[in-house]
């Protein structure tokens, strides 16, 4: 599949430019720049992308996407876009095209060739964005023309909303049989303990004058971050206004640390009890599955699935695609959360095995 998106609005070239630099085998050169699956073309008056997957397309236009306040009111805001899409991909047959079209404008069965329109919507209470997708297609292969639209106005925060809803996915499912890249893969965090907690300013001092770990400092928190033993061991450490220090415990494998440098650390931050865990972003995992294979229950909100297994909680918002894995243990035993580690990474490859 190939996603050409023009926009004349250069102005969100640094943000563009920010994204791309974000993705893997990012190169610039000039008015050009590539990452992976996209190129771009970055000029004084138009923003070229080609794109060859539809996630990562959807992630582009989101930006491109400007929300500005309407003239003489101070409560109102509108989007505005400029987009000009067109995606070329292989097609489905065209009589299961047939079904999904608004405007049906030329077809012939025994050709293979299909040509018409449908429009995709996006609404927030009273502010809209809508594509409009003018389809053809012959010899297998799918072109659209997709034009980008808005309606009315709103909030700045249904304005937002509205933006944040945006996806291609309808619209090229219609259309397209390459459905397996209208999804982003989910993005999984580390399994981690995390904690954080308050102490006295001496108290801190002591602590990194006699720290085992690597010391530096971070300029744009103002503070220190301490890379312990171990893959993923760390503590950030901001200063407070009371003189005091905030430190923040991040640690991927607490049984890498010895006993003394826990207890330690323990006894500077008071905690009693930690939690260990991870997120999973962008998880589409359909409602039977959750339910039926991996003993999820619907929850009284109405996007949530929660689920509890091998002392930990999970839980699932259906709309976000958001999971968060969960579960406690007392400071004294963090040295021992190896099998608890385990559990949660084995709980993680039944829910991958899952999704779509």
């Amino acid at each position: 599949m190939k996603i050409e998106i023009l926009t004349r609005y250069t102005d969100k070239k640094s943000e563009v430019m920010t994204f791309l630099k974000s993705l893997e085998d990012f190169v610039a050169d000039g008015d050009r720049a590539s990452a992976r699956d996209v190129e771009a073309e970055i000029t004084d008056s138009f923003i070229l992308l080609s794109v060859t997957r539809p996630w990562l397309a959807d992630q582009l236009i989101k930006k491109l996407f400007k929300v500005r306040q309407v003239p003489f009111s101070t409560a109102f805001y509108e989007i505005t876009a400029d987009h000009r899409i067109i995606a070329t991909c292989r097609a489905r047959p065209v009589k299961e095209v047939l079904s999904a079209l608004d405007v049906l404008e030329h077809l012939d069965l025994e050709a293979g060739e299909l040509a018409g329109r449908l429009e995709t919507r996006w609404t927030s209470r009273d502010v809209s964005i809508y594509a409009q997708y003018e389809i053809a297609i012959q010899g297998g292969v799918a072109m659209a023309r997709i034009k980008m639209g808005t309606h009315f106005r709103e909030s700045d925060y249904h304005c937002r909303e509205a933006v944040s809803m945006f996806s291609l996915g309808v619209g090229l499912a219609a259309f397209s049989t390459e459905t397996g890249e209208l999804n982003s893969p989910p993005r999984v965090s580390s399994v981690r303990v995390e904690a954080t907690a308050g102490v006295g300013g001496e108290d801190f001092a002591s602590f990194l004058n006699s720290c085992p770990g690597t010391i530096s400092f971070l300029e744009g928190l103002k503070g220190y971050q301490v890379d312990l033993k171990g893959k993923g061991n760390r503590l950030t450490v901001t200063n407070k206004k009371d003189s005091g220090a905030a430190i923040s415990v991040s640690l991927e494998e607490p049984w890498a640390l010895d006993r003394v440098l826990l207890s330690s650390l323990g006894a500077l931050t008071g905690i009693k009890e930690v939690r260990a865990g991870r997120v999973i972003e962008d998880l589409v995992v359909s409602p039977d599955d959750l339910i039926k294979a991996l003993g999820f229950k619907k929850e009284r909100q109405f996007t949530a699935f929660s689920a509890k297994a091998d002392q930990m909680e999970a839980s699932y918002d259906i709309c976000t695609k958001k999971m968060e894995l969960k579960a406690s243990l007392t400071w004294e035993k963090i040295a021992e959360s190896r099998e608890l580690f385990s559990r949660i990474e084995n709980f993680t490859g039944r829910v991958m095995s899952f999704a779509v």
